[in-house]
């Protein structure tokens, strides 16, 4: 929704006809980037209400300083506590898709060698009418071979698959 708003420019089309090909991970890159946006969003809208309660609080002249605080304070709590759990939400999907960015990075670069074998690679190929993806197709002479991705953390002790 904030990169339509930011990037769209309704008086301009780009000069190419068609659009180039997906990079592997292109709409979990997206969806990272408006999560970002949406916490620092987020971030900005409750900064500048704590700086207003205390702009208000330090030069109001209607009640006794210490009341005033009181009363803003407690007006300004509960948009306070909407930016710690909503911060809190967007940090966590945040995380979850950038490990799923890079995890969908990490096998469209690894199914990149199939190509010398002779094999067409697609990512990241969504469709508009159904609002689902497919994170890579190979085409090739065995076939076709649909790949789906997921990655998942691992503790920090443990299996070590070779990847660091």
């Amino acid at each position: 929704m904030f990169r339509k708003f930011l990037l769209g420019n309704k008086k301009s089309r780009p000069p190419f006809l068609k659009a180039p090909l997906a990079l592997p991970g292109e709409r979990v890159r997206e969806k990272l980037d408006d999560e970002i946006i949406g916490f620092v969003c987020a971030f900005f809208i409750s900064l500048f209400l704590f700086l207003f309660v205390i702009y208000k609080t330090i030069f109001s002249g209607t009640l006794s300083h210490y009341l005033s605080f009181r009363v803003n304070f407690i007006l300004a709590v509960p948009f306070l506590l909407f930016f710690y759990f909503h911060g809190k939400k967007k940090l966590k999907n945040v995380r979850a898709y950038r490990l799923g960015f890079i995890g969908e990075q990490v096998i469209g670069q690894e199914l990149e060698r199939a190509r010398n074998m002779g094999y067409t690679i697609f990512h990241d190929i969504y469709c508009e009418e159904k609002k689902f993806n497919i994170d890579h197709i190979a085409i090739g002479k065995a076939g076709i071979v649909v790949v789906e991705t997921k990655a998942k953390s691992k503790p920090k002790k443990g299996f070590n698959s070779g990847y660091q």
